[in-house]
């Protein structure tokens, strides 16, 4: 018989160097699927202006940041937006949903304390 305890972790019991260590894993791999996606809208029918960048793509079939690119899309505001720009929308999409991951990744994690 082995005096042994259990206990749960979750993700917000972890340093913070730790949990960051495990976003960026999460946000590593999400970030190649994000690309290899962006990568797939460029190849579809696109009504003008047509995205010049993965980034830009991926942007605006997801949505993001629409407040501030809308009117450029509907040619009322005829500015061009900087692709570092829609890059650092879908970076920091991806890094939400790297986050949300991590977190739900510790939900039923159990440690075991052998005495």
């Amino acid at each position: 018989m082995t005096n042994a305890l259990h206990t749960n972790i979750k993700f917000e019991d972890l340093t913070f160097e730790k949990q960051e260590a495990i976003i960026k894993i999460v946000y590593d791999k999400l970030q190649i699927q994000a690309e290899q996606e962006g990568k797939e809208f460029l190849t579809r029918a696109w009504h003008d202006p047509k995205p010049k960048t993965w980034q830009e793509a991926y942007c605006r079939i997801y949505a993001i940041e629409t407040h501030n690119w809308e009117d450029y899309e509907a040619g009322t505001d005829k500015a061009e937006i900087p692709p570092f720009m829609w890059e650092s929308w879908q970076e920091e999409h991806v890094r939400q949903i790297a986050e949300e991951k991590a977190k739900l990744s510790l939900i039923k994690s159990e440690v075991e304390i052998t005495l």
